[in-house]
């Protein structure tokens, strides 16, 4: 909360630089170790007030992202923010998603991602190899990263592998 009070001043000033497109996104979006559970439209109303300061320096949001350092992503929210926002938003076709496999939900929020886009979407998919890495802050220092290795197994189903990248951290 506390970063949020430099995003207008941040956006001022933009205004005038080559900027050309942005992007909107929050950090631990479905939740967190210290406080619990987010819900869905609080998350849109934290992206809704950046995109209005976007567009507010008529600088044009292209793109979002979801981050979930702690493990709380969850198959059936994922879909529910990706839709809205293509809904809310149709100049976004661009996502990028860290998922943490903390309880399980990584692969199966990958998933309803893959979904929830269409062919004139890209997602950018974070993970590491066999899953090390997770967060130094949530507490736990177990490696709960999102293992790659299991992407190309949910993506037979059809999708042009050139739309779904992949970024290792």
């Amino acid at each position: 909360m506390q970063e949020m009070s430099s995003w207008e001043k941040y956006h001022k000033n933009r205004r005038g630089k080559k900027t050309i497109r942005s992007r909107i996104g929050t950090n631990a979006t479905f939740g967190s170790n210290f406080v619990g559970d987010f819900s869905v439209d609080l998350i849109m109303r934290f992206m809704e007030h950046q995109y209005q300061l976007w567009e507010s320096v008529s600088i044009p949001v292209t793109s979002i992202a979801v981050g979930d350092p702690m493990g709380w992503c969850h198959p059936k929210k994922v879909e529910e923010i990706f839709k809205r926002v293509k809904e809310q938003w149709p100049s976004v076709n661009t996502f990028r998603a860290h998922f943490h496999n903390s309880r399980g939900m990584a692969i199966p929020s990958i998933y309803a991602a893959i979904n929830s886009l269409d062919q004139n979407d890209t997602i950018y998919l974070d993970g590491s190899v066999g899953g090390f890495g997770g967060c130094p802050y949530c507490g736990n220092g177990r490696a709960t990263g999102m293992a790659l290795q299991k992407i190309p197994c949910i993506c037979w189903k059809g999708w042009e592998f050139r739309r779904v990248l992949i970024w290792t951290s």
